[in-house]
């Protein structure tokens, strides 16, 4: 295991978040364990009697629990870049150092040390160290429900607030003109009034405020400022409580979605491809039949989706052809994700499938992971949009550069998503191949003959047919040959089984200069494909098509690994276990060759 492979498992280790998988728990209450011994060894050792007989025993147990979390508090900095990209590299980790429980992890840890270099009491110092308990609270609900309710209530409680300090100093400087007479000595200048005021707030615990008005104009404001007294209590608790309340019901709502959330993908297990023969999990499932099946309106599983991070709503309408007349119907997908932009999947092959698209044309990732499965070749997809209502293309990328010549673009996600891809297409003989939908509302395309569209550079060919000396070429000089030789292959075994036909660049959308093909830059070949809906959203036999792609693919680019092996979980998976939906990726996400 590589640095970077640790580091991304510590960073899950150290979530927070303690309804996570078992082996989390059992760190989590690993922590709570720690903090409890540490702080009833400071509690005992405050005990003369007990400290002089068990003092070895009390400093072993100190030296144990500071050395770990001395080790768990500094592999939790070295990794809250991973868990929270704005304390990336040192000043962000000192930024973290002085957040709230970055500080408590601080000062509670480190200050053990500080006394090997100052002459601070050893008591201070345990008395320092006493605040490892406020780190339970990073675990507890209600600490969490109880920070969030003060945050969404904090501009309330800032406008009462000022509200009561302006009327305070109105009613103090009233005040001060109706008791300057009477007690000129007491009441001076207007300054005392409004301190004798606020110490009425507090309880005047030090005697400050010991100058009650005489006049009856003065006991009236004595009498409003006492009510505003207790206002000042009531107002911020009735606001906290409200904003409790309120949180309360976020968390409730947010459980609802998330039970909702793993009905809808229970509904997303393997079936029986009825071409092909072979267990597939559904490309998608219809609004329709979720409704049904489950009990769910519509806006129950809308609330779901949108709060998944492995379900998403489509709209098949944008798969079908622009001469056919536009029927609207919601659907909703699930995909794999292990990548902030979607999913990384590392087979340590030398051919890599690329879904760019999968974030917005209905079954396009569910139609690159199986070919990728099928043929054990590396998987990459873009699943999430920086902004859902303007998409930002992964496939011809917008790039712009910044004061030190860097490239900028519009997705923070793109600069990681072409370096796993570098990193893949570095490999003797690499093979990138991005697929995309084609002949729908989507690409604003029309219907055409073929339902295979090839592109590896710029220019037209009317007849359809490779024309290898083209502008742009991204096929390297080697793979020429290969290329052609499996393009016929596939052309004849699809035509030959379904009746699809292929072309090379003979319509537009043609490859350019700002293709991802372009940007990888180091010397890889490549092509894209552009397939018809027909096959990918709409036929059941795509489970087919992209098994003769795979051996097409694997026969002439990675022949060490051809004939294929149909993957075991497509041939027979334990229908009783229904939990493993997902396309099965679970197993390559864990044993990622990274």
């Amino acid at each position: 295991m590589n640095i970077r492979k640790l580091k991304e498992n510590l960073a899950l280790v150290f979530d927070d978040n303690s309804n996570t998988v078992i082996y989390k728990n059992y760190l989590d209450y690993t922590i709570w364990g720690f903090i409890l011994l540490s702080t009833v060894e400071i509690f005992l050792s405050t005990y003369q009697g007990i400290s002089e007989q068990y003092g070895g025993i009390l400093n072993f147990i100190d030296l144990i629990t500071t050395v770990f979390f001395t080790v768990e508090v500094s592999l939790r900095i070295w990794t809250i870049d991973l868990l929270e990209p704005k304390y990336k590299g040192f000043w962000g980790r000192v930024r973290y150092c002085l957040s709230f429980y970055g500080l408590v992890d601080f000062i509670s840890t480190y200050s053990y040390y500080i006394g090997f270099f100052t002459a601070i009491p050893v008591t201070a110092l345990k008395a320092m160290r006493v605040a490892r308990l406020l780190r339970i609270f990073r675990f507890m609900r209600s600490f969490r429900l109880l920070t969030s309710a003060f945050g969404n209530k904090g501009k309330e409680m800032l406008i009462s607030l000022q509200f009561l300090v302006i009327i305070t100093i109105i009613l103090s400087l009233v005040l001060f003109y109706a008791e300057n007479e009477a007690q000129p000595n007491v009441y001076s200048d207007g300054l005392t009034p409004v301190l004798w005021a606020f110490m009425q707030y507090i309880g005047d615990p030090g005697g400050f405020g010991n100058y009650p008005p005489v006049t009856f104009v003065g006991r009236v404001i004595a009498c409003i400022i006492g009510v505003l007294g207790i206002a000042i209590f009531a107002v911020p608790a009735g606001l906290i409580g409200s904003g409790f309340t309120d949180e309360i019901e976020k968390e409730e709502e947010k459980e609802r979605n998330e039970i909702n959330a793993k009905r809808i993908l229970s509904g997303f297990w393997y079936i029986k491809n009825t071409d092909s023969g072979l267990f597939v999990v559904p490309r998608y499932q219809r609004m329709s039949w979720l409704q049904t099946r489950l009990g769910l309106s519509q806006d129950q599983i809308i609330e779901a989706v949108a709060h998944s991070p492995i379900l998403r709503l489509k709209d098949l309408g944008v798969a079908q052809p622009n001469s056919e007349p536009v029927v609207s119907e919601l659907i909703v997908e699930t995909f794999p994700v292990n990548r902030p932009y979607g999913c990384f999947i590392d087979r340590g092959s030398n051919v890599t499938i690329v879904a760019t698209t999968s974030a917005t044309e209905p079954s396009n990732g569910s139609f690159c992971f199986y070919l990728a499965l099928m043929g054990g070749f590396n998987f990459v997809s873009k699943e999430y949009d920086k902004n859902p209502v303007r998409v930002t293309s992964f496939y011809n990328l917008e790039v712009s550069k910044n004061e030190k010549g860097e490239n900028i673009y519009l997705d923070d996600n793109i600069a990681l998503f072409l370096d796993d891809l570098k990193k893949l297409s570095n490999r003797p003989n690499s093979v990138v191949i991005p697929i995309i939908a084609a002949d729908a509302r989507i690409t604003n395309d029309d219907p055409k003959d073929e339902q295979l569209h090839f592109h590896f550079g710029q220019g037209k060919n009317a007849d359809g047919q490779p024309n290898y000396n083209c502008e742009g070429r991204t096929l390297t000089e080697e793979s020429v040959p290969i290329f052609d030789k499996m393009y016929k292959e596939l052309g004849e075994a699809l035509g030959s089984k379904y009746g699809y036909k292929t072309e090379v660049q003979k319509y537009g959308s043609l490859i350019k200069n700002k293709n991802l093909l372009y940007h990888l830059n180091n010397g890889s070949t490549g092509f894209c494909i552009r397939m018809a809906c027909k096959i990918v959203t709409w036929n059941a036999n795509y489970v087919g098509t992209a098994k003769i792609m795979a051996e097409q693919f694997a026969k002439h680019f990675s022949p060490e690994h051809y004939p294929l092996n149909t993957p075991e979980e497509m041939q027979q998976p334990d229908r009783v276990l229904q939990h493993d939906y997902g396309y099965g990726f679970f197993k390559d996400l864990q044993t990622d060759k990274q």
